[in-house]
């Protein structure tokens, strides 16, 4: 990150509490309906050629879902590449067939439709259940990762925050998905997306056959 501390702590005020409290909310808090945040960093690996700082752990574990993302071009996945140039090029065609369609339907009942959809999943993401052997088998991976891949707080950042509750919620977010009211085992496979940026690297990499070792143990 090139942002200034200063910055990055109204950010993590905006993120832990969803609340502004600045010289433009006349010195009084501002609620903010934040629902989620995205953000995109440049590398901040050692040699990196950007010049940019690490957010500190406290910043970086409040962003849950976390993905490296390499160019298409550089790692030479060109069927991809081509994918994106046909993407673009349709996006452009079909613009003004947007630009019309917004204007006879109504930007107001698009947005309707969205916050309708928004609250049913809300409300079934709710009422999702995590049964016991699930509960047993977060438990199990998280304790494959300390005793048996060396994993601690000091070349980590494997926080109660994140993976004795946050994680719950993206596996039941994942039953959601599939149509489930009940999670299974094979949600733990979430964790590939939450350990990008909070495990070593020589870890992270195997992530996903430590996933399915713990799914195969009885």
């Amino acid at each position: 990150s090139r942002a200034p501390g200063e910055a990055l702590n109204v950010l993590l005020r905006l993120l832990n509490e969803r609340q502004y409290c600045g010289q433009s909310s006349g010195g009084g808090p501002w609620m903010l309906p934040l629902r989620t945040a995205i953000a995109t960093s440049n590398p901040s690996d050692p040699g990196s050629r950007y010049y940019t700082e690490p957010l500190d752990p406290a910043n970086l574990d409040r962003f849950v879902l976390q993905l490296r993302a390499d160019g298409a071009i550089s790692s030479g996945r060109w069927e991809e590449a081509e994918r994106i140039i046909d993407l673009f090029c349709s996006r452009l065609q079909g613009k003004e067939h947007s630009e019309t369609a917004q204007a006879d339907d109504g930007v107001d009942g698009l947005a309707q439709q969205a916050a309708v959809q928004l609250q049913y999943v809300t409300e079934a993401h709710e009422k999702v259940v995590v049964p016991i052997n699930v509960r047993r088998k977060v438990l199990h991976l998280l304790q494959q990762l300390t005793d048996r891949h060396g994993v601690s707080a000091k070349n980590s950042l494997l926080t109660d925050r994140t993976f004795l509750v946050k994680a719950l919620r993206i596996m039941r977010a994942r039953a959601v998905l599939q149509g489930r009211a009940e999670c299974i085992p094979e949600d733990l496979k979430v964790f590939e997306y939450l350990t990008t940026f909070r495990l070593p690297e020589a870890v992270h990499s195997h992530i996903g056959s430590i996933i399915q070792g713990v799914l195969d143990k009885s």
